[in-house]
């Protein structure tokens, strides 16, 4: 009987949990489970925030270009102000960027929002310069 406590004590072992079966899994599969839902989760706001990244700078070039020639080349009305040719696609862009980013915590979504609008700003103005001069 001295064995058995001893080896009770040494292993950490309750002698209820000795003679009972194991109803639930242990502590470390818990975790080991856990950790696979969290980084397929990860994984899945990985894929999505990066396709509504692309989808949005797409989205800005084009809208981007397509009323800077309206303004240059058919001279629309809609187009006459620089708030319209400017301002708003890079705002919608902006708020497209913030959702894409929603898994990232608050500063990380805000500096990564600010750095996809200026390349993409950037893009923008610079294809549409280029094509049709400034």
């Amino acid at each position: 009987m001295l064995t058995n406590n001893y080896r009770i004590q040494r292993l950490r072992l309750s002698r209820l949990l000795l003679v009972q079966a194991a109803r639930h899994p242990s502590p470390r599969i818990i975790r080991t489970l856990a950790f696979l839902s969290v980084t397929r989760t990860n994984d899945v706001a990985r894929w999505k925030s990066g396709a509504l990244v692309a989808a949005v700078f797409a989205l800005h070039m084009v809208v981007g270009f397509v009323l800077y020639r309206g303004r240059v080349v058919s001279h629309w009305w809609i187009s006459d102000t620089d708030l319209v040719v400017f301002a708003a696609p890079l705002l919608a862009a902006a708020a497209g960027y913030h959702y894409a980013f929603g898994h990232l915590r608050t500063v990380g979504r805000i500096f990564a929002t600010l750095v996809f609008v200026a390349v993409s700003t950037y893009c923008c103005l610079f294809w549409s310069f280029n094509t049709y001069g400034t």
